[in-house]
């Protein structure tokens, strides 16, 4: 059973290994929270956080379950475009209709009177017999 565990914990090194890429370590630090240090100390086989891996996966939009589980694709965008071809135009028409709405909602109900994106009057210049 042991062996079983170093095997995925081997696995999920190798793969945040992938997703890390080139960058440099201290900035992949710095956006989870951790030393640069400790992110070399994960790709060279210490076990990482649940709290880095969460913040590792939302920073660089990396799919959790491919990182954790080496299902699916790495990036976010390849398994939100995934997702969208399997709904459906409509459903996702209908869905932004609705969060537009509701942003617009919200703006409306913390703007100033006269509201978003509606331009005050501009005061006419008097004429001034050409000086300025």
């Amino acid at each position: 059973m042991h062996t079983e565990q170093s095997e995925e914990g081997q696995a999920l090194r190798l793969r945040l290994v992938r997703a890390i890429g080139a960058r440099p370590f201290a900035h992949v630090g710095q956006a989870c929270g951790v030393s640069g240090e400790t992110v070399r100390r994960y790709c060279a086989g210490a076990m990482p956080s649940a709290q880095f891996l969460m913040r590792f996966c939302l920073a660089y939009e990396i799919n959790a379950n491919w990182l954790l589980l080496g299902i699916g694709d790495p990036s976010m965008g390849s398994l939100v475009a995934s997702s969208a071809r399997q709904v459906g135009s409509e459903v996702l028409i209908d869905e932004l209709a609705r969060r537009l709405k509701q942003t617009l909602d919200l703006t409306q109900s913390v703007a100033p009177s006269g509201g978003i994106g509606r331009a005050r009057p501009i005061p006419e210049r008097e004429a001034t017999d050409g000086v300025e």
